[in-house]
This record gives structure tokens, sequence and C-alpha cells, in this order.
């Protein structure tokens, strides 16, 4: 990928707060030429969208392997999985994040606060690539910097 340096860390945050990040489609950098619309397939011929209309009870990618590149939520063709390379699969997932920040106790301010930041890192990210016209890390800093906008700092060239 492009001779960065190793992105090990930063990739298991994003695991970690999203297990579905782990996909080839979100490993940190991505570097993808456009987003696909949701009523299109991948190269390799997947859908970009399967329809589901009962959210999933447990996330589906760690059962079954057609959903390893997919979020739950809704969007243009209604509920269902929208794939990584469409927006819709971020904004779902975002919104999803949004909604399961972790809280902060006053018991264990610092591991909170830790686990809190890692939240709003991955997140400020994901929002970056949603907002980005190509899913491409690389393409994403370079307008952050060019417009003076923090990125994550874990997610540094």
């Amino acid at each position: 990928m492009s001779g960065f340096k190793n992105y090990d860390c930063l990739n298991s945050r994003l695991q970690q707060i999203a297990p579905v990040l782990a996909s080839k489609y979100a490993k940190f950098p991505i570097e993808f030429p456009a987003w696909l619309d949701p009523f299109s397939q991948t190269d390799d011929g997947k859908p970009t969208f399967m329809p589901q209309h009962n959210p999933p009870r447990t996330p589906p990618h760690e059962g079954d392997e057609r959903y390893i590149d997919f979020i739950w939520g809704d969007g243009p063709r209604g509920k269902g999985y929208y794939h990584l390379l469409t927006k819709q699969a971020y904004i779902n997932l975002i919104n999803e994040l949004e909604n399961e920040a972790p809280a902060i106790r006053c018991d264990c301010f610092a591991a909170n606060l830790s686990e809190l930041h890692n939240h709003l890192e991955v997140v400020t990210l994901l929002r970056h690539r949603c907002e980005a016209d190509v899913p491409n890390d690389i393409v994403i800093q370079k307008k952050c910097q060019d417009v003076g906008i923090h990125m994550p700092s874990s997610a540094s060239f």
C-alpha cells in the first residue's frame, strides 16, 4: 500500500471500535478510485446492497462471511446491508457509533477518557472518509492539510 509506516495499531483500534472495519475495504489506508453506487456491483461481482428489513441481532460478519464487507442500515435502497465502498455504509456506521459512544464515569476517569478518545478518533476518520469525493485516505489527508482540518493523530502519514 504506497510505502506508509506500519498502521497495525490504528487498524487494531478501528477493529476494536467496529469489527467490520477489519474488512480489506476499510483497513487504513484505503486507496480506492471511486465510491460505488448502492445500485451497482463491486469489481468482483458482489452486490453493493443486500436487502434485510430487520436489524441483525449480532454483527453478521462474526458468523457469516457474506456480510464481512457490509454495514446494516437504512438508505436509498431501503433497509439492508450496504457495502463499505458506498457512502451509505459510512453514514450508517457513523450513526451507529455515535449512538453507542462510551460514557465517562467518575470512578475510572482516565480509562474512560482513553476509550472515548479512541472512539472519537475513529468516528472522525470515518467522517472524513464519508465526506470525501473518493474513498482514498491519501487524497483525504492532502485535502485536510490544504484546508487546515485536523485528521486523527494516529492517521497521519
